[in-house]
C-alpha cells in the first residue's frame, strides 16, 4: 500500500465542506438574520462563535460570526470571550484524543507495540517539537484539531494546555479581527 492510500482525507474534506457551507450561507439572505441573532446574544454569542471556530467543519462559520460581532462589539472583548469558547472546543478535542483515542490505541497495539510506544512516549526533544508545532497551529486560523492532537501526543498537562490554548487562541482571534477591521476600514 503506498502512502497516498494510507492518508486519511476526512479532516481535509470536513474543512473544505465547512468553507463551502460558509460561502454558500454568505450568499443567502437568511445569513444576515443568523449573524444578527448571534450579535443579539452579545457575549454568549461570541462564546458560541468561538466554540464553532475550534472545529474544522464549523471554523469558517465561526470566523464569519466572530468578525461580524466585532463590528458592533469591542474588538478586545470579542477576542477575550471568543477565545474562551475556542478553548472549550479545544479541550473537548484534547480530552477525546487523550482520554479515549489514545487509550483505545494502547489497548489494541500488540502488533505494532514499539512503533506506537515511540509515538505515545516521545523523548523530550520530540515532545517539545510536538508542543511547539501544536501551539503554532492553534494560534493560526487553521482549525485546531491537528494542533490539539499534537499537544495530546506530547503529554502536556491539562492546566498548561488550557492556559496556553487560551493565550494563543486570543492572540489568533485578536489578530484576525484586527486584520478584518483594517480591511473593512
Amino acid at each position: 500500500m503506498d502512502i497516498a492510500q494510507k492518508i486519511d482525507y476526512k479532516g481535509i474534506i470536513w474543512l473544505v465542506l465547512g468553507v463551502a457551507l460558509a460561502a454558500l450561507l454568505v450568499q443567502l439572505d437568511m445569513v444576515s438574520n443568523f449573524l444578527l441573532s448571534f450579535n443579539q446574544l452579545g457575549y454568549l454569542g461570541a462564546f458560541l462563535a468561538g466554540l464553532l471556530y475550534a472545529f474544522s467543519f464549523t471554523a469558517a462559520i465561526g470566523v464569519l460570526l466572530i468578525v461580524n460581532m466585532a463590528v458592533e462589539m469591542p474588538l478586545l472583548a470579542v477576542s477575550i470571550v471568543a477565545a474562551l469558547g475556542t478553548v472549550l472546543g479545544d479541550y473537548l478535542i484534547f480530552s477525546f484524543i487523550r482520554d479515549t483515542f489514545f487509550k483505545q490505541i494502547k489497548y489494541e497495539y500488540e502488533e505494532v507495540k514499539e512503533e506506537v510506544k515511540a509515538v505515545l512516549h516521545p523523548n523530550r526533544y520530540v515532545r517539545w517539537l510536538l508542543i511547539a508545532l501544536g501551539l503554532i497551529i492553534i494560534a493560526s486560523p487553521i482549525p485546531d484539531e491537528i494542533g490539539v492532537s499534537l499537544l495530546g501526543l506530547s503529554r502536556i498537562k491539562k492546566p498548561y494546555f488550557i492556559g496556553l490554548t487560551y493565550i494563543l487562541n486570543f492572540i489568533g482571534i485578536f489578530l484576525l479581527l484586527s486584520i478584518a477591521s483594517k480591511i473593512a476600514g
